[in-house]
């Protein structure tokens, strides 16, 4: 398949301007901290930012952020990857295929690096090469320009540990991994203690790549290709923050790692919000309107819905962009929802909505003119969260879903399946305190009657208040971390850029 490069036209004279070539994984919850974040070098730190995705998310990412049009050193591109224009990331069946993608971009995104630093087009040359989650072969591509690497970590500090110290499992035994009953106590459960700044956890907790037999398994062999040249780059990048996570962050700091910790990178927070106004005064100076922004549109129909009803009274539910819920754990979920009469604002995306699930919810739902809910397939989850009317979220634990939960203070029900989230939900529960995680019983079914007293619990009784308040504490830390001039990840922030300038 042809490896042509596609460019934006508008590429002006701009060779005094430090360029960065920012390659995130192709995946929404990797896009949208790394592109935030590529604005705020961009409009605070006078980079030149080379944005590079695969096609589709190029597609994407054109309709949901028409700002981008209005930045001039900010330039969206895509190469090619082999996937097809309807291809549907799903970690169940299409993970093999989405990964051998993402090593298809290798050899263009060298083409367009080499054109690049051959000054074949108005650019400057790439300064620096910042990369995301499975784009190891990033790091030996700024290797051979000579040019720094920064690796940008879009999950938490913790995962990121585990995965580091990944040899301190293989020493200790960890391998083959112990599958513990849905129904054990936690005096059945062993806790592993050995890893640097990680709270103890038990085996169930720790991320699905290491839910396998052993270090010769592909899901661990990808960590470790990830991993390999970590200490060799010239930062790392963590969206978090440390009032957060500050125990891993100082065991981290004794590792051969240059650490920054810039979160939560999210266009709520002050320092990133104040960046998001300064767009829509570049934008009206371009003539672009956000009415043209396909997520504007869209999510007009949720927030009106939730003006309407009562202050914290209601479930928000999202299941993220990877994993679709399966029909039985969809109408559990249906069945707690209606049996309590609790209001809910469910996310079942397009690809969710099969008719199978279409039938459950109308049958369940409709049979009654039920109208305490409102079922959509796509809603601005940040905005959502912020909602007076939000009461809970339950949600797969996704560290974006975690971030917007925390830096909302919204208390959380967990539901978490693959990678990282079994890891965000054990924090969520047994460290943070802001949220009670949804169980399956020993034949690996959800019980409806278990999801509405879960239901009931965080979001109608004291326990519940004690979560919310400790989530607006940590809300609030969020918030200081991104104070203008004087939060610790603004600094960190800042940091950083001397770090890679200096290079």
């Amino acid at each position: 398949m042809s490896t042509v490069i596609k460019e934006q036209d508008k590429l002006p004279q701009q060779l005094d301007r430090f360029h960065a070539l920012v390659v995130p994984c192709p995946l929404q919850g990797h896009i949208n901290p790394m592109l935030l974040f590529s604005k705020a070098l961009v409009s605070r730190h006078g980079f030149t930012i080379t944005f590079v995705t695969n096609r589709n998310m190029f597609i994407h990412i054109r309709q949901r952020h028409p700002e981008l049009a209005a930045y001039e050193n900010l330039h969206l591109q895509w190469v090619e990857d082999g996937l097809p224009p309807d291809f549907y990331v799903n970690i169940d069946s299409q993970w093999p295929q989405f990964l051998q993608a993402c090593i298809n971009m290798q050899a263009p995104l060298k083409v367009l690096m080499g054109r690049l630093n051959r000054s074949e087009t108005a650019l400057p040359p790439v300064s620096c090469v910042i990369y995301g989650s499975f784009f190891p072969w990033a790091y030996f591509a700024a290797r051979e320009l000579r040019i720094p690497a920064v690796f940008f970590w879009t999950q938490s500090l913790a995962v990121f540990s585990i995965y580091y110290h990944r040899h301190l499992l293989v020493k200790n035994g960890f391998f083959p991994y112990k599958r513990i009953s849905p129904d054990a106590t936690e005096e059945d459960c062993d806790l592993i203690s050995y890893i640097p700044g990680v709270s103890p956890l038990p085996y169930s907790s720790f991320p699905g790549f290491f839910h396998v037999d052993g270090p010769s398994h592909p899901a661990f062999q990808l960590i470790e290709q990830q991993f390999a040249t970590v200490t060799e780059c010239k930062a790392v990048i963590f969206n978090s923050f440390y009032e957060l996570e500050k125990e891993t962050f100082h065991a981290l700091q004794t590792e051969h790692l240059n650490t920054f910790v810039v979160g939560p990178v999210l266009p709520s927070l002050k320092y990133f919000n104040n960046i998001i106004q300064d767009e829509e005064n570049l934008m009206k100076g371009a003539g672009i309107s956000n009415a043209d922004s396909v997520s504007e549109n869209e999510g007009f129909e949720c927030l009106r819905w939730l003006d309407k009803q009562e202050k914290q009274s209601v479930l928000y539910i999202s299941f993220g962009t990877l994993i679709d819920p399966s029909v039985d754990d969809v109408e559990a979920i249906a069945l707690a929802l209606k049996a309590a009469k609790q209001p809910f604002l469910w996310v079942l995306r397009q690809k969710q909505s099969k008719s199978d699930l279409s039938e459950i919810l109308g049958n369940i739902f409709l049979e009654e003119r039920w109208d305490h809910g409102l079922i959509v397939a796509w809603a601005p989850q940040l905005k959502v969260l912020g909602h007076q009317a939000v009461g809970a979220f339950l949600t797969h634990c996704g560290w974006n879903s975690t971030l917007e939960s925390l830096s909302t203070g919204v208390p959380m029900i967990p539901f978490p399946d693959k990678t990282d989230q079994p890891t965000n939900c054990n924090y969520v529960v047994d460290r943070w305190k802001v949220g009670i995680a949804l169980k399956r019983n020993s034949n690996r079914k959800l019980e409806p009657s278990q999801v509405e007293a879960v239901v009931h619990k965080v979001l109608w009784e004291e326990d519940g208040q004690e979560m919310r308040s400790r989530a607006c504490k940590l809300q609030h830390a969020a918030r200081n971390a991104l104070e203008e001039d004087c939060g610790l990840s603004v600094l960190d922030i800042k940091k950083f850029v001397q770090a890679v300038r200096g290079s």
